[in-house]
């Protein structure tokens, strides 16, 4: 077997991994924090951004730990408050960044 034809079936493997994934996390439904799971988690940095160490004054995102496709948990203590961010902006950046 040529290296081309190793890396195409190792290709095609983990392509077949990701759609399985996929649908186990379908299967598996995501839910809203509730107001008192929100405190709770500000509570865990002192009301502090994780990654940034900012203060939080305003609206933010709760960001999973181990996220909700790699078999995360919906519980306060998979989450850490994170700058809400608009996705759309976030992605159009990435993009350019790429080039």
């Amino acid at each position: 077997m040529t290296e081309g034809e190793v890396y195409s079936r190792r290709l095609k493997e983990l392509h077949i991994e990701r759609e399985r994934l996929k649908a186990e996390e379908k299967k598996r439904p995501r839910q809203s924090l509730k107001s008192h799971e929100r405190k709770a988690i500000l509570e865990k940095t002192n009301s502090r951004f994780h990654v940034c160490g900012g203060s939080i004054k305003g609206k933010w995102d709760a960001d999973h730990i181990l996220s909700h496709s790699k078999g995360g948990e919906h519980s306060v203590d998979n989450y850490l408050p994170d700058v809400k961010v608009d996705r759309n902006v976030f992605l159009n950046l990435r993009t350019v960044a790429a080039r």
